[in-house]
């Protein structure tokens, strides 16, 4: 018997997500992006450093000869 609920329950989840997917499909594919609407303001003050898994692993590898983190300090 809860097996009949539970699986009632995601049937029901699944058919409103996607009623609500369709209605707003519906409704903002006619609309246009334009460029006034998006703007995007880099500040020079914070830089944003982007770290690659393979550079985390190297620094891992160099800093502790055992590969433990709980003793890793991070270069800033």
């Amino acid at each position: 018997m809860k097996n009949k609920y539970r699986i009632l329950k995601i049937v029901v989840t699944v058919i409103i997500l996607g009623l609500l997917l369709s209605f707003s499909l519906k409704r903002f594919s006619s609309q246009k992006i334009t460029d006034n609407k998006i703007s995007v303001k880099m500040s020079e003050k914070t830089p944003v450093y982007f770290v690659d898994e393979k550079d985390i692993r190297e620094i891992v590898k160099k800093k502790t000869p055992q590969e433990k983190l709980e003793i890793l300090i991070f270069p800033l």
